[in-house]
């Protein structure tokens, strides 16, 4: 029997309204609580700003890029409650939902810091093989082959959390760039990615992790 339908069935059998009401209650909780998941594609055509309608309060998730110019979190596409917006080329396949409602229903825009999504941007020169560790607000660099530099800068736009899912994205270099460790107890909630070039020589390299 669904939810709506028992609820009015048993209000029917109980005068009480303390209790009618509390049922009612119940019954749209349980109704609204969940949201499924979906996957919508979104894109900056000619370059610019283009919002995309759809209900973001279950959260948004970049799942595939379809654009030559970089999808940036904060940057080039985020989301308010109404709408996932794109700017500056990003074309994308976004997944809404699944998450639960967020409470309170507040606007979130990813051109602001969140508890749950960030970002964080690495600059440096890379020889043949780097290692970067992210945990919380640090970055470590590790060279594991080839010269070593010095361990570049780099930008949080929030702390990395504990429940985090990363993706990495080469901004500017010739360098591959992948992520090896995504955060979990076994690793104290940390996140590695590695840069490699097997083609000789140095080159400067920017890429940004988003989670």
């Amino acid at each position: 029997m669904k939810p709506a339908h028992f609820a009015n069935s048993f209000a029917r059998r109980n005068a009480s309204p303390a209790v009618t009401a509390l049922l009612v209650v119940l019954t749209l909780l349980a109704c609204a609580v969940t949201v499924s998941a979906q996957t919508i594609y979104c894109g900056s055509e000619n370059g610019r700003r283009q919002r995309c309608p759809v209900d973001t309060r279950g959260g948004v998730r970049l799942v595939s890029q379809r654009s030559g110019a970089s999808c940036i979190e904060g940057r080039t596409w985020g989301y308010k409650r109404d709408h996932i917006w794109v700017d500056r080329g990003c074309r994308a396949d976004f997944e809404v939902g699944d998450r639960g409602y967020d409470r309170g229903g507040r606007d979130r825009d990813r051109g602001r810091n969140n508890y749950s999504h960030g970002s964080v941007t690495w600059v440096g020169r890379v020889d043949h093989d780097v290692k970067l560790v992210i945990s919380g607000s640090r970055l470590d660099v590790y060279t594991q082959s080839g010269k070593q530099y010095d361990p570049g800068r780099y930008s949080f736009t929030a702390p990395l959390p504990r429940d985090a899912r990363v993706t990495v994205q080469r901004v500017r270099g010739r360098n591959d760039v992948y992520v090896t460790d995504q955060p979990s107890r076994y690793n104290n909630d940390s996140a590695a990615i590695r840069i490699t070039d097997s083609r000789g020589g140095s080159d400067q390299c920017e890429i940004v992790i988003s989670w």
